[in-house]
This record gives C-alpha cells, sequence and structure tokens, in this order.
C-alpha cells in the first residue's frame, strides 16, 4: 500500500545497496517520465542504485506463433524504457510458453523470444534474466538454463527466486532446490 517513489527513501533507510523494483507494484510509473525522474532522484538522495526491474507480464515470450511472440517482446519495450531510464542493468522476467507443448518445445520458443527482446534491449545495454517463476517446468532450473544456453549471448542469464522451485502448488512438490540454482 505505500506509493512506489517511496522504494528508494525506504531502501536508503534500511541501509539497503541496490533497488529491484517489480513491475507489479511500480505500476503505471514505469510509462511516466516525471516518475522515473523522480526515483532517479530520490535514488540518488537516498545513495541506492537502481538495479533491475521484474516484468510481470503474463503474454508469454514463448508463445506458439512468430507473430504473437513478436507481439508479446513488443509490450516489454515501455518497461526496457524504464529499466534504462533507471540505470537499472537489466530487466527480471517469466518464461512463459504454451504448457501442453514438450519441454524442449518450450524451451525452444521462449529463447526465440528472449532473443528478440535482448535485440530491443540491445541499445540500452540491459541484461534478460529469466527468474524462476509460476510452477511446473517454469520453475525448472535445468530448463531455464537450457534456454539461456539456446540463447547463447552474454546479456541473457537466470536469477533464482529461492524460494520458487514448485513443480505443482497444489500438491506441494518442488524440483531440487540445490540442483535448480
Amino acid at each position: 500500500k505505500r506509493d512506489p517513489l517511496e522504494f528508494p527513501t525506504i531502501a536508503g533507510e534500511m541501509n539497503f545497496e541496490g533497488i529491484d523494483y517489480s513491475g507489479l507494484l511500480l505500476g503505471d510509473h514505469h510509462t511516466n517520465q516525471k516518475s522515473l525522474a523522480e526515483l532517479n532522484k530520490r535514488a540518488s538522495d537516498a545513495g541506492v542504485r537502481n538495479v533491475l526491474i521484474l516484468i510481470d507480464i503474463y503474454d508469454p515470450l514463448g508463445a506458439v506463433s512468430e507473430d504473437d511472440r513478436r507481439k508479446a517482446v513488443e509490450k516489454f519495450r515501455p518497461w526496457l524504457n524504464a529499466a534504462a531510464t533507471l540505470g537499472c542493468s537489466g530487466v527480471r522476467i517469466n518464461a512463459i510458453s504454451d504448457i501442453n507443448l514438450p519441454a524442449n518445445e518450450q524451451s525452444r520458443l521462449v529463447a526465440d523470444g528472449v532473443t528478440k527482446l535482448l535485440e530491443l534491449g540491445k541499445p540500452m545495454n540491459l541484461d534478460v534474466l529469466i527468474e524462476n517463476h509460476g510452477e511446473g517446468v517454469r520453475c525448472d532450473g535445468e530448463w531455464i538454463a537450457s534456454i539461456v544456453k539456446q540463447v547463447g549471448q552474454p546479456r541473457c542469464g537466470s536469477v533464482p527466486d529461492f524460494g520458487n522451485f514448485q513443480k505443482d502448488r497444489k500438491s506441494g512438490t518442488f524440483h531440487d532446490r540445490y540442483a535448480g540454482v
């Protein structure tokens, strides 16, 4: 319920060195240049660095059709612009595809979408980090690593959410967290 513009000040008061924003919590501030300038000012005043933005967009970067992948990537553009304006090193994303497809086909499609996203972010020098969010294959570290390897670019990587290696939420089963990392 806090104003996202307060995040840098609060982080500074708590002696944090950097901020990893949640796109959901940042809300429409990501498209407002005045808000982004204020975030930069407050971060500077608080002595904290803007590091990453988690982009919680649920249009699949691994959509089945080429056109749908391009459309999904294009929805990231304002977020990439915000990350660059804030001086972030990159963004965190969710690796989403059609869960009815085999895992290797999903990873191929996601890798293609991530590659397109990296091209969009290239002039901004932004990293694209895949995070294990959701459940099932999307939380399997080996699967995420396979995407990073398929993309094969130095600005593509992964970032683990240590409590989010869920195979199935209903049954409460998890992938091996240590193997996932």
